[in-house]
């Protein structure tokens, strides 16, 4: 008996502990600055409290950009389920390097109503460096599946977990676990990006992972993906295992990156991809990694299922969706089923469905089944679509 009060009273103190760290949605509290904590990379600032990371957004919004400036998250961090107020916005960007040592970051909640720019939203908003030789870092962030982000907006839209968009930076070892949702209901520019780490990534990325289930509804165009909405500085080395379903008038989906426009490299993807459009007039490209690729895929893997379904133009690879013209497409795996119908074309291919001129798929492997149904429907075990001049297909 006195051994089962011990451990009651053990789990009582624990929890107390627990209720006392979480964050109560309003304090902001400065970080310690002292002979031990400077700010540098040997002696970064600490932080150990929801409170101080609401801080670091408070000054960022005040303009303080932390260029130079080093910070580490130094114990699991709950913030009770209150609105946060993204770290960096357009007007004030995010510009230090934060190494979250992959503590627990937990009751994270990211809504439209906490913003003062609802067009950046993440953990980070809009991360940008100095410059391009002192990069923004963003390294082994943390999380968990108590976190969510919740957008309603209008106009030009990035979203994703760790950072809404990122350019002159670095993001590599960080985790998302939690659930994302996106509504667009239109605006001045009409585009949406979304992604399970990045919205937007003028930088490079790797190492990432991500099981959360991501989804959007649009009246906009939208580039959706596990990782990233679209890519355009680097992606290696990182795998999705979530739920993606996009619904937009035109729209690139994949697995890991809704477009990429840069080398792909070493990724996985496991969970489903589907992307939908009742537009007569538009398309939907659906991937098992990307969408869209504009450069070079290789080494790389999807196990899920594909779907891509339209009143116009539908695309689904088990690689890709769409290939743009000379892009290689290298030692690629897909393993998923892959399914594309619309009313006026459907191509559904194993790794590819649509390339453009001169793409060359060499040492790839699809075992999925392919369909692809339609007014032009086209479906193959490697390719549904290929410019005459595209090269041959190797095994």
């Amino acid at each position: 008996m006195t051994r089962t009060l011990t451990l009651i009273l053990m789990l009582a103190l624990a929890l107390a502990a627990c209720a006392a760290n979480a964050w109560d949605g309003v304090t902001a509290e400065a970080f310690p600055v002292d002979a031990q904590s400077t700010g540098t990379r040997t002696r970064p600032y600490r932080i150990t409290t929801p409170a101080q990371l609401a801080y670091v957004a408070r000054q960022v919004a005040a303009g303080e950009r932390y260029a130079k400036r080093y910070f580490s998250i130094e114990a699991d961090l709950d913030f009770g389920g209150f609105p946060f107020m993204p770290i960096g916005s357009l007007a004030h960007p995010f510009a230090g390097r934060v190494d979250g040592n992959h503590r627990r970051i937990s009751n994270l909640r990211i809504t439209t109503d906490a913003l003062d720019d609802a067009c950046h939203v993440g953990l980070f908003g809009y991360v940008c460096g100095a410059s391009a030789q002192l990069p923004a870092q963003l390294v082994n962030l943390w999380l968990d599946e108590s976190c969510s982000i919740s957008v309603e907006a209008t106009g030009f839209v990035h979203v994703g977990a760790i950072a809404g968009y990122a350019t002159r930076a670095q993001i590599s070892g960080c985790i998302f676990a939690g659930r994302m949702r996106a509504v667009c209901r239109g605006g001045d520019y009409n585009n949406l990006y979304l992604g399970g780490i990045v919205g937007g990534a003028a930088a490079a990325v790797s190492g990432c992972t991500s099981s959360a289930r991501v989804s959007c509804t649009s009246v906009a165009n939208a580039q959706a993906g596990g990782i990233a909405g679209y890519a355009s500085a680097g992606l290696a080395d990182c795998t999705h295992s979530g739920i993606i379903v996009v619904e937009s008038p035109s729209a690139m989906v994949g697995g890991v990156v809704g477009c990429a426009q840069c080398p792909v490299e070493r990724c996985v993807n496991g969970g489903s991809v589907t992307g939908t459009t009742r537009d007569r007039h538009n398309f939907v490209y659906a991937g098992g990694v990307a969408g869209e690729c504009l450069l070079d895929v290789s080494q790389s893997v999807n196990r899920g299922t594909v779907e891509a379904r339209t009143r116009s133009t539908s695309v689904a690879g088990g690689i890709a969706g769409n290939v743009g013209a000379s892009v290689t497409v290298a030692e690629c795996f897909s393993h998923g089923k892959v399914s594309a119908s619309g009313t006026a074309r459907a191509y559904a291919g194993g790794i590819a469905g649509m390339t453009g001129a001169k793409v060359a798929i060499s040492g790839c492997v699809a075992d999925g089944r392919v369909r692809a149904s339609g007014g032009i429907a086209a479906g193959d075990a490697t390719v549904g679509h290929a410019e005459p001049d595209a090269a041959p297909h190797q095994p």
